[in-house]
This record gives structure tokens, C-alpha cells and sequence, in this order.
């Protein structure tokens, strides 16, 4: 099969998934969804669309930790902003990324530090007024909170030692490492118009990098290469999960086959090595669905979650999803809705706090807002314990030496379920005290403690699961 980059839609990384098509499901629509229990089709909670909105062809999206949306445009070279809740609609992003002075050429993949420092993979690969262009590849780094306009990075990963080769994907992990995905595409620009996907120039990597590394020509510290490694063709999908795994969707593994659970995602044990390592687990074969799979995210309660651009969807996984040929546990789709409504060659995926996923189409040049998998309420903040005397909030506290524990704590605050409950446990060695309350209550005293300290928790639970525990110790 021969690829075409003389036109827009093929002109990136991203395009090397698509060529077999973007086909679109009939599956029947269904009422607007509070949060999403198994396979259903949805409608959006809102879409962006339109000429001021400056999306074309946007592949990759990222939240900050304000809740701002930022989107590539790989075709015009810019990082678009949108407010957080934008608007439905033709909506005008607050501020644009783009110039020459920005060093965007190509920009796919997109993610955020702990510090809020903004990373986009370059590909090289652009298309503007119907000229095929491929030039160095790079990662840029933005300041946080960076300057509209023709804003300079404030680091570039650049040069033959770093061992970029169409990069379409960037993650950052809890120490700070920086890892990117390479489509490993590499061929002169003369040649852009006659590469194939059996071309030996394809050879797909991922390139790692010290925290803090050097800006310019930088070694990356280990490359995962080789047949063992089972990387394919990526168009962006690679993320660390809150293990440290690192996780490869790999959008064309096999050159010649384009089908339907073609694609994988590959799997690596934190602190992998260097070199032709093998993936700790893999999910492959036709009942995972998978048809030129792009990008990955993992939501509150650890599910791994798959945009389909072959057919266009949402696969969700469980937390331990076995390796093999493993079926989702849900499919979102946007069913009957006519393009270019709902998901139309669904790419890079995002998921704010409160669950709702955003989703970046290639082929409509929009981004939907979809209801999620239920997940947990945040945790119970403020959550504070005392010794005391007392059994109810009426009478005296009781004093510090007291047998009971009185367990307090500030609501929960849902995401997309309700909290239905809180459920504290106070213990020690060789003892357990535990009390389930109700959605309202915001304490509860815990009687027959004795001496000896005690460590407390709180959590909510809720349809979505139970939340992160609120710790408080030595009570």
C-alpha cells in the first residue's frame, strides 16, 4: 500500500494510521449519558467546531492544572488555548501558540510537567498551501502560562544525537524523565510522495531523557528499538501510567494489516532497560477492538482509555486488563450522529477532574466533550480526629486521654457520580475500629479506642468507586 503525503490529511505522523480510512460506525443513538457503565453510544456534551476556533486537523489535546485546553494543529503549525468549560460551538481559543519564533513544525503529540512547563512533539512533517514539507524533528518546551503569539521555547530537544525521528508523542513521568514515541520515519523530502509502509525506513522507537536535560543536541539515556520491543507505527499514544509503566499504543503494528484489532498497546516495566526489551504485557488480537488506535489516558480509577480512529470510538479497560487478546469493558461512541458531529477520527484523548473526556478529531477538526466511565469522588479534605469522652455532638468534648475518637472531615466533592457514603477506620496494631455513614454526614465517633495511638482515614465512596483515602495519624 502506498502512501499519498500531497495532501493535508496525509501530511504527519498521525496521517501514516489513517490511510486505511476513517470509516464510521451505524450503532444506534442513545439519551445523553450522566457517566458511562458499559458499552453505550453517547451524545456529546459539547463540540467545538468552526472557523474561529482555529483547529485544523488537530490531533493532539492536554488540560493544565487550571483546566485549560490546549490542542495541536499539525498542518499550521500553532498550540491553540480554550477557556476551561468552553463554550459550545465556534468558539475562539483565549490564545494561539505560532510563529516562526516558536520552533512548531509538525506539532502532534502534547503533555504538561509536574512544574506546568508545556512539551509538543515535532514531527517535521507539515503540509501548508498543498507543499509537502519534512524537516529535523524536535520537542519544544514552553514556560508556563506562555505568551500568546510568536513565543520562543524555553528548551529544544534538536539535533542527529537525540535520536528523533518523527516524534508524535511525548509523556513525563513522577521523575521528571522525558519520553517520546518515534514513528522512526525517515527519508528524504524528495521521497515523501513514494514511502510505503513495508519501506525499511520505518523504525519505530522510544527516545528517553534525564530529567533536566540539556537543551540542543542532546543523547537521549536509553532507546526502546528492535523487533523484541514490539513497537509499530504510533501516531501519539504513549503515556505513563501512576505505576510508572509506560504505555505504547502502537496504531500499525503490522505493515500489512490494516483491519479491525490490528492495532496493540505495548506495555514496559518502570525503569525499563535500554535496547530491543521486551514489553511486560501487550494487548493484541480482534477481540480488543483495536483499529488504528491512537491516543491513551487513564482516568481517576486507573482504567486505560483508547481512541479508535478506525472505527470511531472510546475503549475503555480495567485497571489489570489482561495481557493478550482482552475485550474492552466499554465502548463509547457517538453512534447515528451525522458528521461532522460527535467523534470522526477520534486521536488524542484528555480527561478533566470531574471525568469528562475530551477527544481531538483528525478528521472533522473538532474536539468533543463526552461523558466518561463513572469514577471515584475526589478524597475528604480537612479530615481531623480527637481523643474524647463523648459519643454524640451533645455534652462535653471529653478530654484528650479519652476512650472514644471523634473522626471529622469537609464533604467530598463529586466528579461525574454522587458521593453515596464515607467510610472511616481508625486503627492500631491488633485493633480495628470502623464506621459507615451517610452521604451527609461530615462526622462520626468511633467508641471503645482505649490507649496507644491510632492512625485514621477517610474515604467517600460512590458509584464510580471508592475515593483516595485522607490520612491522619498518631491520634
Amino acid at each position: 500500500m502506498r502512501l499519498s503525503i500531497n495532501s493535508r490529511l496525509l501530511t504527519t505522523a498521525a496521517s501514516l494510521a489513517l490511510i486505511a480510512g476513517l470509516g464510521a460506525t451505524s450503532a444506534a443513538s442513545a439519551a445523553p449519558a450522566t457517566f458511562v457503565r458499559a458499552s453505550v453510544s453517547v451524545d456529546p456534551i459539547r463540540t467545538l467546531i468552526g472557523p474561529n476556533t482555529g483547529l485544523e486537523f488537530s490531533g493532539g489535546v492536554a488540560l493544565d492544572t487550571q483546566g485549560r485546553m490546549y490542542v495541536t494543529t499539525t498542518s499550521s503549525n500553532k498550540v491553540t488555548v480554550y477557556a476551561k468549560n468552553w463554550a459550545n460551538g465556534d468558539t475562539a481559543p483565549i490564545k494561539t501558540l505560532s510563529g516562526r519564533a516558536t520552533g512548531l513544525h509538525g506539532p502532534a503529540g502534547i503533555t504538561f510537567d509536574a512544574a506546568g512547563l508545556m512539551y509538543v512533539a515535532n514531527t517535521g512533517l507539515t503540509n501548508i498551501g498543498g507543499d509537502s514539507t519534512l524537516e529535523a524533528p524536535s520537542v519544544t518546551v514552553y514556560a508556563a502560562n506562555w505568551a500568546t503569539g510568536n513565543t520562543a521555547p524555553i528548551r529544544t530537544l534538536k539535533g542527529a544525537a537525540t535520536g528523533l525521528k518523527v516524534p508524535s508523542g511525548v509523556a513525563i513521568d513522577s521523575d521528571g524523565n522525558l519520553a517520546v514515541v518515534n514513528v522512526g520515519l525517515d527519508v528524504p523530502p524528495a521521497r515523501l510522495g513514494r514511502v510505503t509502509m513495508a519501506d525499511p525506513t520505518f523504525t519505530p522507537s522510544v527516545t528517553t531523557y534525564a530529567a533536566g536535560w540539556r537543551s540542543g543536541n542532546t543523547k537521549p539515556t536509553k532507546t526502546l528499538k528492535g523487533a523484541a520491543t514490539g513497537l509499530g507505527i504510533s501516531i501519539g499514544g504513549i503515556a505513563f501510567n501512576s505505576l510508572g509503566q509506560l504505555f505504547v499504543v502502537n496504531s500499525i503494528p503490522d505493515p500489512t494489516n490494516f483491519g479491525p484489532g490490528s492495532g496493540t498497546v505495548t506495555v514496559y516495566a518502570k525503569g525499563y532497560a535500554s535496547g530491543n526489551t521486551a514489553p511486560i504485557k501487550t494487548l493484541t488480537g480482534s477481540r480488543t477492538t483495536l483499529f488504528q488506535p491512537v491516543g491513551v489516558a487513564f482516568d481517576a480509577a486507573g482504567r486505560m482509555l483508547i481512541t479508535n480512529a478506525g472505527n470511531p470510538s472510546v475503549l475503555v479497560f480495567g485497571k489489570s486488563w489482561r495481557s493478550g487478546n482482552t475485550k474492552p469493558s466499554a465502548t463509547i461512541t457517538t453512534g447515528a450522529l451525522a458528521p461532522p458531529e460527535g467523534l470522526q477520527g477520534p486521536a488524542g484523548i484528555a480527561i478533566d477532574t470531574a471525568g469528562v473526556l475530551y477527544i481531538a478529531n483528525l478528521q472533522s477538526s473538532s474536539v468533543v466533550a463526552l461523558p466518561g466511565p463513572a469514577v471515584p469522588a475526589n478524597a475528604p479534605t480537612n479530615v481531623k480526629a480527637v481523643r474524647t469522652n463523648a459519643t454524640s455532638n451533645i455534652g462535653t468534648a471529653g478530654d484528650i486521654v479519652g476512650k472514644n475518637i471523634r473522626v471529622s472531615w469537609k464533604a467530598s466533592v463529586p466528579r461525574n457520580t454522587p458521593v453515596t457514603g464515607y467510610i472511616v477506620t481508625c486503627s492500631k496494631p491488633g485493633k480495628v475500629l470502623k464506621a459507615t455513614v451517610i452521604a451527609k454526614a461530615t462526622s462520626v465517633f468511633l467508641v471503645g479506642a482505649g490507649v496507644g495511638p491510632y492512625t485514621c482515614s477517610v474515604i467517600a465512596t460512590s458509584a464510580g468507586g471508592n475515593s483516595a483515602a485522607t490520612v491522619v495519624k498518631n491520634v
